[in-house]
């Protein structure tokens, strides 16, 4: 604990700093318990705490360390492997943002970002038609590395989280709704594995992430209990006799020892890497067999699903109205004023 200052006009002084009648001097563990000359006597109270700052922020504390270190951490450890990928992938795109001076964003000491450098960031992307790609790496990782600091003391003097003070970009949403030969077509076309995970993520209104992530153990005598992601409510879809036959088709599939339902074809665990190459085949082919047939990505089939159940609102464990509106692609219908 610090010694109380022998009178109160010192006050002002940072810790650790004295006045011995000729200069300001620091002591404390930012020096090594050393007593070292901050400034002469003539120092304003602005110039002495500049100096100390210099002694509370690192000399090589730049941005660059501050999200090596969150990359690093066990906090980010813990992420989906999907949204590790994605924020190493927004770090590196952050790392080509120079300024006019040329100097780099990331070289920038962390406490010295404001909301205004992250506006331009943003506005900037928006201008290259990244709009998407800006609110992932400002809003979504870099957020992330500063709540990560905030909430360690990591960067001294660092008292808010500038992303917050940022309007995200617009995004536009992407309504293609799939039809139902659409969806048919694709099932008959694509390898059979492929086509039992566009079914169950369209029968159980899940992100592909989740259906993959079904286990047999999630068979249960009222249904399939289906965990969501992105802060959604887990909750169990009822059977139904489509429903009955991919799951009864899955268990009787060829599998290698492990616990999960959806396998491919040589009986190992489906993973979202597996869907990339046949998924994109399969599109192709499509559109050959029929001009008039619309790619769909995997989270199209999740849309899909939330828009064709009618009488549940919620089947898909959405929090929130605008959750619930923005999965719904059909118009709403009303009944006429007479």
């Amino acid at each position: 604990m610090a010694r109380p200052r022998k009178t109160t006009a010192d006050n002002w002084m940072p810790p650790g700093v004295r006045f011995d009648g000729y200069r300001f001097i620091l002591r404390s563990t930012l020096t090594g318990g050393k007593a070292v000359r901050l400034c002469s006597k003539s120092a304003t109270r602005a110039q002495v705490w500049a100096v100390y700052e210099t002694y509370t922020t690192r000399p090589d504390d730049t941005l660059a360390t501050l999200c090596a270190e969150y990359l690093t951490s066990p906090q980010f450890c813990a992420l989906r492997p999907n949204t590790q990928k994605q924020y190493r992938s927004c770090r590196d795109g952050l790392a080509s943002i120079t300024f006019n001076q040329g100097n780099r964003l990331l070289d920038l000491p962390p406490n010295k970002i404001t909301s205004g450098i992250l506006q331009q960031i943003l506005d900037m992307r928006m201008a290259e038609g990244a709009a998407v790609m800006g609110n992932r790496q400002i809003k979504g990782f870099l957020s992330a590395v500063y709540a990560w600091a905030l909430a360690r003391d990591r960067v001294p003097g660092l008292h808010s989280n500038p992303c917050h003070g940022v309007k995200r970009n617009a995004e536009t949403q992407n309504k293609h709704y799939v039809q139902d030969w659409e969806l048919a077509l694709a099932q008959r076309t694509a390898p059979r594995w492929v086509a039992r995970v566009m079914e169950l993520s369209y029968l159980l209104y899940g992100r592909i992430t989740e259906a993959l992530m079904l286990e047999r153990k999630h068979i249960l005598p009222e249904g399939v209990y289906v965990g969501r992601l992105k802060g959604s409510s887990d909750n169990i879809i009822k059977w139904s006799p489509r429903l009955r036959t991919v799951v009864d088709e899955c268990l009787n599939a060829k599998v290698i020892s492990h616990t999960r339902l959806l396998t491919n074809h040589n009986g190992k665990p489906v993973t979202y890497a597996m869907l990339k190459k046949p998924w994109a085949k399969t599109m192709q082919q499509c559109i050959k067999i029929n001009p008039e047939f619309k790619p769909f990505t995997r989270h199209h089939l999740k849309h899909k699903g939330c828009t064709d159940q009618e009488l549940d609102q919620n089947s898909a464990g959405h929090k929130t109205e605008a959750m619930r509106q923005r999965y719904r692609l059909k118009p709403e219908k009303m009944e006429p004023a007479r």
